[in-house]
């Protein structure tokens, strides 16, 4: 949940030509291309997942359902647009940024230190002073990095939902996650003034720029940890304590179990689904790795960085789908459970009824049967 600028997710095209221009080995260029493969299979099993939700809906809506969509399921099918919006943002900069990279190396004179003026290639980039200019680069970062922004956003905005409904009935503990949701959404778009200030020429104020790239930089991925760990541990430990029957969930923040299968089944379906574990656990990657990258810059310890955002990314957008299919799998189930035992007490019912019926006509029959002709009864 920390302010994951521009530079965070990927590097600019400069980079990618010093990378090859030096001739060693491009390990930016591999990281971010590996980040773009990632991104593109997420998006698939999203889609999947997404498909299932409306599969869930249509379900429900053919059972006469007519309540809404639900929080959880609107939220995933908005979550995977803007997955997909995000991955072809970034695989079109990773695939431009390579293009422009190769032009650059091609067209660089070394001994003048210039371009090479050549009619059959030219670069869209401008390089000037030893430094490429891509403005195409520029806006593709930037978009995808609010993008991300915008993500993590509603994922958050939907953990803090779901810890208002398991809570409803305490109100210290709904204010003090409202309250760090809300002071962790003005510090990671304050972060992003530092790259609108250094690559757009956003009007400089040095108290504001300071505060963001000083202050606030570190505090930020401290306070991404901290939040979704609070969050595991709430939503886990009162539905820890409903199961041994030591606390009642408000109604709306149920999450139904299967009583069919062993306790520990259950436990662990509530820490990786309803309680967020994976996001929890990629946030605590991420902030490892992060106060690894401050004390020692390094090449490998920033793409480890970049790949762990990734995938926290990816852990923290799968949770809404998984807390929506769930919820829609269990109202189908309970749907069918009640269908069920509605046709069983009406085959019941009937066939009381059927009894009766040929009992009162047996009886009916046996006392006004006629007498046989050729008999006369003594």
């Amino acid at each position: 949940m920390a302010a994951l600028t521009p530079a965070f997710w990927s590097l600019e095209t400069q980079s990618y030509w010093l990378e090859f221009y030096s001739n060693s080995f491009a390990s930016g260029v591999v990281a971010d291309s590996v980040k773009c493969i990632l991104f593109s299979v997420f998006t698939g099993v999203l889609a999947c997942k997404s498909v299932t939700i409306l599969k869930l809906l249509r379900k429900r809506r053919s059972q006469g359902e007519k309540r809404s969509v639900g929080v959880y399921a609107f939220a995933s099918l908005i979550l995977s647009t803007l997955f997909v919006i995000g991955t072809i943002l970034y695989c079109t900069k990773v695939l431009l940024s390579l293009e422009q990279a190769m032009c650059a190396v091609a067209t660089w004179d070394t001994e003048r230190g210039d371009v090479k003026t050549s009619p059959l290639m030219k670069c869209r980039a401008v390089i000037r002073n030893g430094y490429i200019h891509d403005t195409v680069d520029k806006v593709l970062r930037l978009v995808f990095a609010l993008n991300a922004q915008i993500i993590l956003s509603i994922v958050n905005g939907v953990l803090v939902y779901r810890v208002c409904k398991v809570y409803s009935d305490i109100w210290m503990v709904r204010v003090p996650f409202t309250a760090l949701y809300l002071l962790w959404v003005v510090i990671s778009f304050i972060e992003l003034y530092t790259s609108l200030n250094w690559y757009w020429g956003v009007a400089d104020h040095g108290g504001l720029f300071r505060l963001a790239f000083q202050e606030l930089k570190h505090l930020a991925f401290a306070l991404s940890f901290v939040f979704n760990l609070l969050v595991t541990i709430a939503i886990a430990a009162r539905r820890f304590l409903a199961i041994h029957g030591k606390s009642t969930i408000p109604d709306g923040g149920s999450f139904p179990l299967n009583n069919r299968k062993r306790p520990a089944y259950n436990k662990a379906k509530i820490l990786l689904v309803d309680a967020a574990l994976p996001a929890t656990l990629s946030s605590l990657c991420i902030l490892i790795v992060y106060s690894q990258s401050v004390q020692h810059w390094k090449n490998t310890v920033l793409n480890a960085q970049g790949i762990l955002a990734v995938l926290w990314l990816m852990s923290s957008t799968m949770t809404p789908h998984l807390i929506a299919i769930h919820h829609l799998r269990a109202e189908a189930k309970e749907f069918s459970r009640k269908a069920e035992t509605v046709v069983t007490d009406w085959a019941t019912f009937k066939g009381s009824l059927d009894m009766d019926v040929v009992a009162t006509k047996t009886l009916f029959g046996f006392k006004h049967e006629p007498t046989p002709a050729g008999k006369l009864s003594v």
